[in-house]
């Protein structure tokens, strides 16, 4: 009796593992302090501000007497406002405002910031949703918010 042959399911996760690239170690980010200590390296803002720009958000930087104007054009006109505490943060444009303070380095640094039983609920929306998926027609807005400004309040 010859070895049994392998099934079609194997033969296909064999060439799935075969085809893995190599693990990577992870990379620390390069960020500075929150000022810049002549190393070389950029402020914590500049940082937020590029990935936030770089993941499709709108970034605003001002005077924190100047949010409520900046939050009021973001919002083009409309006619509600809900806060997070009202609804989950998939509507249709989302404005977020952050203290510059309040900025940290990465998401390690954010999670322990959370108090998970005071919160239960959250989320870390980095930029419009997007996807192709269907018929790999690039769609956005489909599983979160089709837009996000986030306003940096700065003392």
């Amino acid at each position: 009796m010859s070895a049994p042959e392998r099934s079609a399911r194997d033969a296909i996760l064999a060439a799935v593992r075969e085809a893995r690239p190599p693990a990577v170690a992870r990379v620390e980010a390069p960020i500075a302090s929150p000022t810049p200590a002549g190393n070389g390296g950029i402020s914590r803002t500049d940082a937020f501000n590029a990935a936030g720009i770089a993941a499709g958000a709108d970034v605003t930087v001002c005077a924190r007497g100047d949010v409520a104007r900046i939050v009021d054009a973001a919002l083009g006109g409309a006619r509600s406002v809900l806060s997070f505490s009202d609804v989950t943060p998939f509507a249709a444009r989302v404005v977020v405002v952050v203290n510059e303070e309040d900025l940290v380095d990465d998401l390690h640094a954010a999670y322990a910031r959370i108090d998970v039983r005071a919160h239960p609920f959250g989320a870390f929306v980095a930029g419009p949703s997007k996807t192709a998926d269907i018929e790999q027609s690039l769609v956005i807005g489909a599983h979160g918010p089709k837009a996000l400004s986030i306003v940096v309040g700065r003392a």
